[in-house]
C-alpha cells in the first residue's frame, strides 16, 4: 500500500484539474498530465506499483496522510476529486447522497407505488453494523406527499448528506424543497 511520502514524489494536487497530476514521467504519461482513467462507473482509477487506486482516495491520502474507509463526493460528480468536494462518511450517509434507483417509477427517491393498496410508499435505506436495512416511513395518497415525508426523514437523519427530492407543490415550496 502506498503512503503519503511516496505519493507526493509522484504526483501533485491540482484543483484546476480536479485531482492529481503527474510530476514525473511514467511510461506514456508526462508531467502535468492528470493521473488515471475513468472506469465504467465514472470513477478515476490510477495504477501505482501494480495496484489500482481510486483517485479520490489518493487525493485524501495526499492531503491527510491516511485512507478513510468511505469517501463521499459532495457534488455527486465522481470525476471531481478536489479536496473540498470530498468528505469522509459512513455507508448510510453515502447512500443518502446517491441518486434514484434505476427502476424508479415515481420520479422521486425513496418513493414507489403500491398498487394493491392504491398508495404511494416512502421508504428509506440505511446501514446498521454492516447490514443494509430499509424502513417504511408510511403510505400516502400522492407521490409528492410521500416524497416530502421521505425528504423530512432524510434531512433529520442525514443532515448535510441528504440529497432531497425536488417537490414542486405549495408544501414543498414552504419547506424549501422546490
Amino acid at each position: 500500500m502506498i503512503d503519503q511520502t511516496i505519493l507526493r514524489t509522484l504526483v501533485t494536487y491540482s484543483p484546476a484539474d480536479r485531482g492529481l497530476v503527474w510530476i514525473v514521467k511514467r511510461g506514456k504519461t508526462v508531467p502535468g498530465q492528470r493521473v488515471g482513467a475513468l472506469d465504467k462507473h465514472g470513477y478515476r482509477r490510477v495504477r501505482l506499483f501494480d495496484r489500482q487506486y481510486f483517485e479520490h482516495r489518493l487525493v485524501w491520502l495526499w492531503h491527510h496522510g491516511e485512507f478513510p474507509r468511505i469517501l463521499d463526493h459532495i457534488s455527486r460528480n465522481r470525476d471531481d476529486n478536489r479536496i473540498e468536494n470530498l468528505r469522509p462518511c459512513n455507508e448510510s450517509q453515502n447512500a443518502a447522497n446517491s441518486g434514484p434507483q434505476a427502476p424508479n417509477t415515481s420520479g422521486y427517491r425513496g418513493v414507489y407505488y403500491e398498487p394493491e393498496r392504491d398508495k404511494w410508499v416512502a421508504k428509506i435505506r440505511f446501514v446498521v453494523d454492516g447490514r443494509r436495512m430499509r424502513k417504511k416511513i408510511g403510505r400516502f395518497d400522492t407521490p409528492e406527499d410521500a416524497a416530502i415525508a421521505y425528504n423530512l426523514h432524510l434531512r433529520r437523519h442525514f443532515e448535510s448528506f441528504a440529497l432531497l427530492n425536488t417537490v414542486d407543490t405549495p408544501l414543498g415550496k414552504i419547506l424549501g424543497m422546490s
